[in-house]
């Protein structure tokens, strides 16, 4: 072989070798290319339903190379080496129809798509021999490897600390957003548009950060201001305007769905939601630092350091988590827990979209398809959220929640002290008033027989006159009539003819022609109060009508002002046409069930109704007995000096009256038999007169009927003297004593009613029987509850601290102090009390142990929780009372269940007693019980026991006000038992002073202080006059705490995972934290855990939190978010545009800035791309057509608020107000609910203002997109459809807003030159060029012309101006920013 052979052999095995190893290198990164770009994306989004193990789903195997290449039942999918016949490109391409992969997911990047396509290309190398096992398939499948893959997505990353790029064009910009956005020109081959001229420029600043248009002056002040910073001033005024916060809560208000009702049947309102919408304007304008608002947003109300108001003394931060109120909610939903889940879904959906661009609420079913969020991180936030209770927060400062407490608690036990003395000097004198009363028992008895004897007289006198008088008339009837004791003929005044209870005329009342007239409008009339006791009566009148429509007037009746009882003659209140007795709202009405009126208007009708004895209430008409007799209720006593006789009206007040004429009316003081009723009405309202008696009597039967009257009112004199004013309260008791053997007094009447003088052995006797009965009736009402209920909880003891106080009326014992949402409750022993507000009363009794909200004032609010439990049993009974406040069994956290299905009650009742829920319905539902003062003025509740059981009937009472007295031996005699009344009070009243009085004796003491046996009222206090008066000064001067819509902590739990999201089917808890992307430890707490949820979401370490919030400001002032998906910056959301500049914004907003927002608008906004022209080059539509890189300003439609905000500018009807409760909704159709009609132009406030309920849309700003509060809506759709041209055109809105600009022009004397250039500069903040100005004049002419208006009236015209203002509104210059 020659050299120059073995030479060329050399060089070709060189060269052999050297391409073999060049082959083995390639092979080698082939393979790292697939285990580094193909294999993870197979395993992730292939692997579970094409696999050789389990499914292979399509006949598709994709875990092992042979199988891969081989393919499914539709064929091969990968050609090696030929990327264009393989069909798995074009399936991840989503160009087959069926058969886009990821399945149910997005398409796959353009990067990844590449990379299979490279992969492909060089023979789809695949070192996967064989298929994985089992085990192995599970481990590359679980969510522990995929949760790692996708935690790898950029989002998640950590924010970087990025620096400007450098750039070519380094003097176009000092802006470092713009040295960011330029490079991304330059890299694409683009150049910035030129500014934008500076009318433009502040009309597009101004709508960006006011929400309006500039005005005027301000446009010229621009214009003439030619330093270098006037667009950096016009920003910084911009920013510091009240409407900056107005413009920006608005846009935060679409995130938390903001809304003021909660939809569905009935649209039921969220008390006081308009004050988180006043909270954000003000955060905004005071530029709160965000990660603050964050956490005031999850856990304002838990914040240690919150931010005070210190100008209306309030807590701003705890207005905060309002929003998770405003929810949807079902209309008495019948699965509880259902609607709970909907709900806790909903908050949890808004917090992940708005603070962190997640979409967490799609793992409540399954582990998240696309994004690293795991079904239990979905049940971990369940758990924070559903622990916290839907409630009303209380905001006021500690100085206002607590004003005067501490005086007030020292004046109370001051004013105690002084009742302790009083009572017992009264309980020291009880021996001789109960012996005084015996005898004027006996006196009274005795003076009544006189007075029936001599009436009886009197009326054998005048029977027998009456005949004869009636027989000269030619009537027939023996002349024996009943006697009234009250008769009012309205012959010239409104006198009582037999006695003293004058009437007084009210309301436009006239008398006229011997008749009371009544209006129907208000007329009335009363007499002066009652100068004796009334319980059995008849009431009788004559009456015409003047309608037979009218509905609820009152003929005659009795009323008691105070107590709000009544009994009257009522015509149409219940069923139109029909006469009622009507009483006490219908507690003792009833329909009779008589014939409808038929009576003419001038036709006289005689009603009366008989209240008897037997408590039988029966009515008639004209002598005839009207429907059916009936008994409801007792008859009801109308005390002296407390009642009065009332025409026209059922019950003082009450309009509209009757509307009719009284000829006669009478009251009798006993219940009149039915011939007695017949032989009146036969008598007429005339019956005989005295003077008629007078001239057939005998001159010996004068003398007689003289002498009787005389002895009559003598009588009548000494009754009176014996039964006071006001009637007497040792009477009523001791009458009720004769009965009612719980009665403390029973034991006096058992002693002293039968026989004149007892002996000791009957006395005992009689002693032993009572005690022998009260301790077998205790023992057997112990045990019925005993083993009929089981306790749940004893409020009067330890229990009590397993409960959640709030509010100011939850003052802890002895520090006087208002409880915080998370502390236990603190129950007051025996013989706590209140004092009355107002009145002669100072204090109504004394209560037994319990937790009570009124102990210092009625003004005070609160609200008890009670554990969750399960309910188990028929009915669930609560010892409790209240006023203005409910007691009810929340299910499952629905928060607006008032009765039915969803028990609860009203509280009306001062003494503790059992109130029963039935439970029946919710056996085997999670519930608590809720406490609540409502938000009247004065409001009070107290709570005792809660006990379970299957019966119907509540618990018995295990104590009563005559046992304490039993305790003791049997007295002697009368004497020593009037003296152990007074020993026996004595010792209750010392035990009450030293606050350790047993429950006996509460009851035994609250007895002789409800009845107003011992000193209540302030006449019979004097020394505690001063005392009480500064009490009652002091209690006038707490404020009515201010509500805002919130969530109360409680004992927190941790939330079952639901399978499969379905909540009949729960399984392990899951503990609360956040989403595991931050960490998987629990939350170390035993509250909800909103606090930490906060931190973490707040704080500057989190990956999201800076990064979706200045891309929300990003999209705002740009309209479109460097990340499109403002709401997602998951798999299924855009990737950024710049994501360098994305990275420095959000480490400079958090960092430099300190989370300050108006600090970023302003770099934003002061940057070279944003003050942009809106023109785009021919270059630029070519390469970048959806404008990604900035290359100019997008024109972009105003949003639906700023559109009719704008409307109101031009016309010049803005009202600026701000703050303050919602204006109504204008509205044409509304579903059910929703709210009264509001104000056509919505009172000319902004649209922030208007309330925005679920129910009744605002349609103006409903057909310009405006979002409907369902979930977070960062970036509304912007629509351009026929709709709004014929909203612009056709709405009443726009039409008399027109009408308003045209009539505020009118009068300036402006040429239509002047007044067209003047309107162009409202509207679209620049005047007309020539070729506008001209064709707006000829334009008038036109109008002018139509409306038939001379060319030289134009100016005055407003119709005509009316047109030309409606066409500018309509204009796409007026609803679009350039």
């Amino acid at each position: 072989m020659t050299i120059r052979q073995l030479t060329c052999l050399r060089m070709f095995l060189a060269a052999n070798l050297l391409s073999m190893g060049e082959r083995s290198l390639l092979a080698d990164e082939r393979d790292e290319f697939f285990e580094a770009r193909i294999r993870p994306v197979l395993v992730e989004q292939c692997y579970q339903c094409h696999n050789s193990a389990k499914t292979a789903e399509g006949g598709l195997a994709i875990d092992q190379r042979a199988a891969t290449l081989t393919g499914g039942d539709g064929g091969a999918i990968i050609v090696p080496g030929k990327p264009a016949e393989s069909r798995l490109l074009a399936i991840l391409r989503h160009e087959v129809d069926g058969l886009k992969m990821p399945q149910g997911g997005p398409k796959l990047s353009k990067a990844v798509i590449s990379d299979f396509e490279k992969w492909i290309a060089t023979g789809a190398p695949d070192p996967r021999d064989k298929p994985p096992t089992v085990d192995e398939l599970a481990q590359a499948t679980s969510w522990e490897a995929v949760f790692a893959k996708r935690k790898k997505w950029w989002s998640l990353q950590p924010v970087r600390r990025v620096e400007p790029p450098a750039v070519k064009n380094q003097a176009w910009s000092e802006n470092p957003v713009d040295r960011f956005v330029l490079a991304k020109l330059e890299e694409h081959g683009l150049q910035p548009a030129a500014r934008a001229d500076k009318r433009t420029l502040l009309r597009r600043a101004t709508f960006a950060l006011t929400g309006l248009p500039p005005a005027p002056d301000e446009v010229q002040a621009f214009l003439v201001d030619e330093s270098p910073q006037a667009f950096e001033a016009v920003i910084d005024r911009l920013l510091n305007s009240p409407r900056f916060g107005e413009r920006w809560a608005r846009h935060w208000m679409d995130l938390v769905r903001y809304c003021e009702s909660h939809g569905s049947q009935g649209d039921p309102e969220l008390p006081n939601a308009y004050m988180y919408r006043d909270y954000l304007i003000r955060a905004f304008n005071t530029d709160v630092p965000y990660d603050q608002l964050v956490r005031e947003h999850l856990a304002g109300d838990l914040l240690p350091q919150p931010r005070w108001n210190a100008d209306d003394n309030f807590n701003e931060s705890a207005i905060g988590p309002a929003h998770l109120r405003m929810v949807e909610l079902g209309f008495v939903p019948v699965d509880a827990l259902e609607d709970q889940v909907k709900v806790v879904d909903n908050q949890i959906d808004v917090y992940s979209k708005t603070f962190l661009g997640l979409t967490a609420s799609c793992a409540r079913c399954h582990n998240h398809k696309f994004d690293a969020i795991s079904q239990e991180d979905f049940y971990a936030l369940y758990g924070v959220f559903v622990s916290c209770r839907p409630g009303q927060v209380l905001i006021d400062s500690p100085e206002l929640l607590h004003k005067n407490r501490d005086e007030l608690t020292q004046l109370k036990q001051t004013i105690r002290d002084g009742l302790a003395t009083a009572w017992l000097e009264a309980a020291a004198t009880i021996a001789d008033r109960l012996k005084e009363q015996t005898w004027r028992e006996a006196e009274i008895v005795d003076l009544t027989a006189r007075s029936a004897r001599v009436r009886d007289g009197i009326a054998a006198i005048e029977d027998s006159a009456r005949a004869v008088v009636l027989k000269k008339r030619g009537q027939s009837g023996n002349g024996s009539l009943p006697a009234p004791d009250a008769r009012w003929s309205f012959e010239g005044d409104a006198r009582d003819s037999m006695g003293q209870l004058h009437g007084e005329l009210l309301g436009g009342a006239v008398i006229r022609n011997g008749r009371l007239i009544l209006d129907g409008v208000a007329a009335n009339m009363r007499t002066v109060p009652l100068d004796r006791d009334i319980h059995e009566k008849t009431l009788e009148a004559w009456v015409t009508l003047a309608n037979l429509e009218q509905r609820g007037g009152g003929i005659i009746g009795l009323d008691t002002p105070e107590g709000r009882f009544f009994d009257s003659i009522v015509f149409g209140e219940m069923t139109p046409g029909h006469w009622l007795a009507g009483s006490d709202f219908f507690n003792r009405s009833q329909e009779p069930g008589g014939q409808a009126e038929t009576a003419m208007p001038d036709e006289l009708i005689h009603v009366a109704i008989v209240y008897a004895k037997d408590n039988s209430i029966t009515l008639y008409r004209n002598g005839e007995q009207y429907g059916m007799s009936y008994t409801k209720g007792a008859v009801r006593p109308f005390l002296k000096g407390q009642s009065r006789f009332l025409f026209g009206q059922r019950l003082s007040d009450i309009n509209p009256p009757l509307a009719g004429e009284v000829d006669e009316a009478r009251a009798y003081l006993r219940a009149l038999a039915a011939d007695e009723v017949a032989a009146s009405f036969r008598a007429g309202p005339a019956s005989v007169s005295a003077e008629e008696l007078a001239a057939v009597l005998t001159p010996e039967q004068s003398e007689q009927l003289t002498a009787l009257k005389v002895e009559q009112s003598r009588v009548h004199e000494q009754l009176t003297a014996l039964q006071p004013a006001g009637g007497d309260p040792w009477s009523a008791a001791l009458a009720d004593g004769r009965s009612n053997n719980a009665n403390p007094l029973h034991v006096w009447r058992q002693f002293t009613t039968d026989e004149p003088d007892p002996s000791a052995e009957v006395l005992r006797e009689r002693w032993s029987k009572l005690a022998d009965f009260w301790r077998a009736e205790m023992t057997t009402r112990r045990e019925f509850n005993q083993t009929q209920f089981t306790p749940l909880w004893d409020l009067r003891g330890e229990q009590q601290r397993e409960w959640f106080p709030s509010g100011t009326g939850m003052a802890s014992a002895g520090t006087g102090k208002a409880e915080p949402a998370t502390a236990s409750a603190r129950a007051t022993p025996n013989g706590e009390f209140s004092i009355d507000a107002d009145g002669d009363r100072v204090v109504r009794g004394i209560h037994p142990a319990g937790i009570f909200t009124h102990g210092l004032s009625s003004r005070h609010t609160g609200v008890l929780l009670s554990p969750r439990f399960l309910i188990t049993t028929d009915s669930i009974s609560v010892r409790a009372l209240g006023q203005n406040s409910m007691v009810r069994l929340v299910i499952e956290n629905y928060p607006i269940g008032n009765g039915g299905v969803y028990p609860a009650t009203p509280l009306a009742r001062d003494e503790l007693g059992w109130v029963r829920l039935d439970t029946a319905y919710r056996k085997g539902s999670h519930a608590h019980f809720e406490f609540s003062t409502n938000s009247a003025e004065r409001a009070f509740f107290g709570a005792a026991q809660i006990v379970a059981s299957h019966q119907v009937e509540p618990p018995r009472e295990t104590t009563a006000p005559i046992v304490s007295l039993l305790q003791d031996n049997s007295p002697s005699s009368s004497d020593e038992l009037a003296l152990r009344y007074a020993d026996r009070l004595q010792h209750a009243v010392r035990a009450w002073q030293a606050q350790s009085i047993s429950d006996e004796d509460t009851a035994f003491l609250d007895f002789f202080l409800r009845r107003d046996l011992l000193p209540t009222a302030l006449a019979a206090l004097p020394q505690l006059r001063e005392s009480v008066e500064r009490y009652r000064q002091l209690e006038r001067e707490i404020p009515i705490p201010r509500r805002v819509p919130g969530v109360l902590e409680a004992a927190a739990f941790d939330q079952p995972l639901f399978e499969r999201g379905q909540h009949t089917r729960p399984v392990q808890p899951v503990p609360r934290r956040g989403l595991s992307l931050f960490g998987s430890a629990p939350f170390a707490t035993s509250q909800s855990g909103r606090l930490q949820l906060a931190e973490q979401t707040a704080s500057a370490q989190n990956p999201l939190t800076a990064r979706v919030m200045v891309n929300r400001l990003w999209q705002h002032l740009f309209g479109k978010g460097i990340v499109g998906t403002v709401d997602n910056f998951g798999q299924l959301g855009d990737q950024p545009t710049h994501p360098e500049l994305l990275d420095y914004l959000a480490s400079r907003f958090a960092q430099d800035e300190q989370w300050s927002i108006k600090k970023m608008l302003q770099l934003l906004m002061t940057s070279q791309t944003w003050q942009q022209a809106s023109l785009a080059s021919a270059t630029a539509q070519d390469i970048d057509g959806n404008n990604d890189w900035l290359s100019h300003m997008p024109v972009r439609r105003l949003e639906a608020e700023a559109i009719r905000d704008s409307i109101l500018v031009a016309s010049g009807q803005l009202n600026p107000a701000m703050y303050g409760p919602g204006v109504n909704v204008y509205f044409v159709n509304k579903t059910e609910g929703g709210g009264p009609k509001g104000p056509l132009d919505g009172d000319r406030r902004r649209s922030i203002y208007q309330r925005i309920r679920r129910n009744a849309a605002n349609p103006f700003l409903e057909v310009f997109d405006a979002p409907r509060p369902s979930t977070t809506r960062g970036r509304r759709d912007v629509t351009n459809v026929p709709a709004q041209s014929l909203t612009m055109l056709n709405d009443a809105f726009v039409i008399d807003q027109s009408a308003k600009w045209a009539a505020s022009l009118i009068t300036d004397g402006a040429t239509s030159e002047q007044r067209v250039r003047r309107m162009f500069v409202v509207a679209f903040s620049r005047e007309p060029d020539a070729d506008e100005l001209q064709a707006s004049l000829d334009y008038l002419t036109e109008l002018a012309a139509e409306h038939g208006i001379a060319v030289a009236d134009v100016s005055g015209s407003v119709a005509v101006w009316q047109d030309f203002a409606q066409s500018l509104f309509c204009l796409k210059e007026f609803i679009y920013v350039r």
